[in-house]
């Protein structure tokens, strides 16, 4: 009876809901290209917060995005106004009157069940933990997760098995802003990148306090490149170290210009859209566990990532071409010579062979 109700031609109006960070969005966009595929007369409507919304922003992904704003975010100065902001972004969702809602999250999340439930679907896709009467209260399609390791974007795409979708092996989609690769471009035009030159992004952010890695090796990585006359770019999250909401790295970027031995490019990301521009002009990205990694995976960029406490079978770059640098003891066990080591491994042999003429 429900895959009868399900079936293409039912499903008129869908709603996918991903409302946390930038790269779990970007894990999900694998299953959002499958659905499109599947439902092809449908129309598709995405929940997003305004953290995330750039991600798909402009990629044609969705045909609708509603988006709200997180307390957590900083944006409300009260609970009660993220509230009201709720309560209008649901009111408009449920004058859409959607046939099925979908919580792309990769496990049960009680916030995000409570959202499903309250769009008025008829139909409510998501994960619920195996025991439990509340959860299959808000999900009437309920589906409970593995306990193997999976990838992100595995775990989402096989949320919507019950849909009758199979893995096509979908990709991780993501819009390149025109505007903004085009004012990176003339950013770094005006500090001496050629079009044809081998351009390598140093993303030196990240949110948590245990996946951060010292400035000091980040410095050794840059004199490292730059002494084979490879054009660098270093990349932040802007914003003072003190900020609780989103601490920033301005000063250590500073600290970078000031100690790096020849020239290197800092530029000023203050958007996503800004920083999934920067990257889609560069040959290699070295970056901790982020956002910034994701965006450069979505790219099919080649990503050497340095990681902390984060499980990397979950959350590591996915695709293809990709290296991922995690110890036992923690971040801080990676040295900068370890990096180098994986660096030599990705360039272009002409660099390798300048290296060789530099020593001998």
């Amino acid at each position: 009876m429900r895959s009868a109700l399900l079936s293409k031609n039912s499903i008129k109006r869908i709603l996918i809901i991903r409302n946390d960070n930038i790269g779990d969005l970007i894990c999900t966009t694998p299953a959002i290209q499958a659905i499109r595929k599947r439902f092809k007369n449908a129309a598709i409507s995405i929940l997003v917060n305004r953290y995330n919304k750039d991600v798909i922003d402009g990629s044609g992904i969705a045909d609708e995005c509603f988006v709200y704003d997180k307390l957590k975010h900083g944006r409300h100065k009260s609970r009660l106004s993220a509230w009201l902001e709720m309560y209008r972004t649901f009111s408009e969702i449920r004058k859409r009157e959607f046939d099925l809602v979908i919580s792309c999250r990769s496990s049960y999340s009680p916030s995000v069940a409570r959202m499903a439930y309250f769009t008025g679907a008829r139909w409510r896709l998501g994960y619920v933990p195996q025991k439990g009467i509340l959860p299959r209260f808000f999900y009437n399609i309920p589906v409970v997760g593995e306990k193997k390791p999976l990838h992100e974007a595995d775990k989402v795409y096989r949320l919507i098995a019950p849909l009758g979708i199979e893995n096509d092996n979908e990709g991780l989609a993501i819009n390149i802003p025109q505007i903004e690769k085009n004012r990176a471009g003339d950013f770094l035009k005006e500090h001496g990148v050629k079009k044809d030159d081998y351009l390598v992004a140093i993303h030196i952010s990240s949110r948590r306090t245990e996946n951060r890695w010292p400035i000091e090796r980040f410095i050794k990585i840059i004199n490292f490149l730059a002494s084979k006359d490879i054009k660098i770019v270093v990349l932040w999250m802007p914003g003072d170290e003190a900020n609780p909401m989103h601490p920033g790295d301005d000063k250590k970027a500073e600290s970078i210009k000031e100690k790096v031995r020849g020239d290197v490019i800092l530029y000023k990301t203050e958007s996503v859209k800004e920083l999934i521009g920067v990257l889609s002009l560069c040959k290699l990205v070295v970056c901790l566990d982020g956002g910034a990694m994701h965006i450069a995976a979505a790219l099919k960029i080649p990503v050497i990532a340095l990681f902390g406490s984060t499980d990397l079978a979950a959350w590591g770059p996915y695709g293809k071409g990709h290296t991922v640098m995690k110890k036992e003891n923690g971040i801080e066990s990676i040295s900068a010579k370890d990096v180098m080591d994986v660096i030599n491994t990705k360039l272009p042999k002409r660099f390798l062979e300048k290296e060789r003429m530099v020593v001998n």
